[in-house]
């Protein structure tokens, strides 16, 4: 059984898939598995995957399922200890499972860990994720919302790997979502982080990610034409559900709600700029925030909720944005 697994959904994107395999197959820790999930592409992805025979990959091909129904099928066929994954038109540097296998024998009750990684513009620019200042150490937490990790130090799919374990126990309530593109990475991040009883931080940047490239470049296209809903609402139904159940300590649910409560307000505004759900993000508001015991979040939340309503005319934008200072972003 290999110590790693590692799954990479992929779904036409021939002209990076490659990279992505090389720079696994190049990793300076060799005790790995390689599961590529052949989404049903329709170009030439399929070929390419075919080209390496290194006795480590293995190729699956399904109908088209979506990232997370094709990272669920990666974990369902993985015999490895740990899970790790990666997009395919990203990149890992040499020694990242590497760096990852010292940090889980040296702290072996830890059943998720993560690191930096830098992110890589279309343009040339190269921009660190985290800002890491005096840190050489791994961060251990047992409570990534309580001691602020989570928000400072945040999870990326790309750039961490999972404990067999810790997703066994998720298997019961569903692991990626399927059906749904956009926040389908966070939706698994945050139930993991929720579950894991001791997470670790890698202060080192081990992954690079592409932005304006293939998967990246596909959702940012779906999003700005407002045909991708997030999942937001079910990570916190699933929240919801996981305390009505008492799945969950008490305390770290408390923790993990004052997240949501700042989270909220740009959750809320997302919400209705990508689907106009206004009904959806003000049962968000209202299950989550309290008038009377969070009197500044709940008002900042409302002023988000109307930047939203606003923004959902287009006459109204431009004035929506001078009131507010909020820019119109560009691409990248």
């Amino acid at each position: 059984m290999p110590f790693f697994s590692v799954v990479v959904p992929v779904y036409n994107v021939r002209q990076w898939v490659g990279r992505a395999i090389e720079s696994i197959l190049a990793q300076t820790f060799e005790d790995f598995e390689l599961i590529l999930i052949d989404d049903g592409s329709t170009d030439d992805s399929a070929e390419v995957m075919a080209q390496y025979t290194d006795p480590r990959v293995k190729l699956i091909q399904q109908e088209n399922r979506g990232q997370g129904g094709a990272r669920n099928r990666g974990i369902e066929a993985s015999t490895g200890e740990w899970i790790a994954f990666l997009d395919p038109d990203d990149q890992w540097l040499p020694e990242f499972l590497e760096d990852y296998y010292r940090v889980i024998a040296d702290h072996q009750e830890i059943d998720f860990c993560y690191s930096s990684y830098r992110r890589i513009y279309q343009d040339g620019r190269s921009v660190p994720a985290m800002k890491i200042e005096g840190i050489d150490t791994p961060i251990l937490s047992e409570d990534c919302f309580r001691d602020r990790l989570y928000g400072r130090f945040t999870p990326w799919v790309g750039a961490m790997a999972v404990h067999r374990a810790l997703l066994e126990e998720l298997e019961e309530t569903g692991l990626f979502p399927s059906g749904v593109r956009l926040g389908t990475d966070r939706y698994f991040i945050i139930r993991v982080v929720l579950k894991s009883r001791q997470t670790a931080f890698i202060p080192r940047e081990e992954t690079l990610y592409y932005c304006d490239l293939g998967v990246s470049a596909k959702y940012t296209k779906l999003k700005r034409l407002g045909m991708e809903k997030p999942c937001y609402p079910a990570i916190l139904l699933s929240i919801e559900e996981w305390d009505a159940q008492g799945k969950v300590p008490p305390e770290r649910l408390a923790s993990c709600r004052r997240y949501f409560r700042q989270r909220l307000i740009p959750w809320i505004s997302c919400q209705m700029g990508f689907d106009r759900a206004y009904g959806v993000a003000w049962t968000m508001l209202r299950r989550h925030v309290s008038p009377l015991r969070h009197p500044i979040c709940y008002a900042r939340a409302l002023l988000s909720f109307g930047y939203g309503w606003l923004r959902s005319f287009p006459a109204l934008r431009a004035i929506a944005r001078l009131v507010t200072g909020k820019r119109k972003r560009t691409a990248g």
